[in-house]
């Protein structure tokens, strides 16, 4: 019995020491678990790196297209010497028409924000009956 321990013990491992052998580094579980983290992480950098070239791609594509247009307009009246009408002054009507509809949009907009706040402290009730009124409204 104890010679036998005492052998164990000269070898300097312990069943509690858990740096011996380093239980990261030799249970094949927990290699694993890390090289899964690794390739997430990696995968989300790549993803970042992605959306980022996707991001100025878009940028490009967009000032190409505006300067595609530019061009085709300036080409467009290049030739004529009054270029294009303008359209006739909004009347009284219009003006009016287009008054209500921004007073009515502002109107709408604090009326989401206060929603928005009741929102988050009401019940599921409270919810459904704000949703039957917001779409009574439409």
């Amino acid at each position: 019995g104890g010679k036998r321990s005492g052998r164990y013990d000269d070898w300097g491992y312990s069943h509690g020491d858990v740096r011996y052998g380093g239980a990261e580094e030799g249970d094949p579980d927990m290699r694993e678990v890390h090289a899964a983290f690794a390739q997430v992480q990696g995968e989300r950098e790549v993803d970042t790196a992605n959306m980022e070239i996707l991001r100025k791609a878009e940028e490009e594509e967009a000032r190409t297209d505006r300067a595609a247009l530019l061009r085709e307009r300036a080409d467009s009246s290049g030739g004529s010497d009054s270029g294009d009408a303008l359209p006739p002054p909004a009347s009284e009507a219009e003006i009016e028409e287009a008054r209500l509809i921004v007073q009515k949009a502002q109107r709408e907009a604090i009326e989401r924000e206060k929603m928005k706040a009741k929102a988050k402290t009401a019940s599921r009730d409270d919810l459904q009956a704000m949703i039957n009124a917001r779409l009574a409204l439409k």
